[in-house]
């Protein structure tokens, strides 16, 4: 049971920055692993991007806005 303890003390003491990205790159890799995330969704393509200019894309994941009430 201490090896437990000594893992998670490990855990809470590293920046929360790096923490949240340790947890979300772990939860990511068993999502996809499992299944119930396809591993082509969380690839970000470049030359879509530049040759076909789908920049908007891009823009409305980052900002969201609600288009419902227009």
């Amino acid at each position: 049971m201490a090896g437990s303890n000594d893992l998670g003390q490990w855990y809470k003491s590293i920046p929360k920055i790096t923490r949240v990205w340790f947890t979300s790159a772990i939860v990511v890799s068993a999502a996809a692993r499992l299944g119930l995330v396809r591993p082509n969704n969380l690839v970000l393509l470049v030359n879509p991007i530049i040759k076909h200019y789908q920049v908007c894309f891009i823009f409305l994941s980052l900002v969201s806005i609600d288009l419902s009430r227009y």
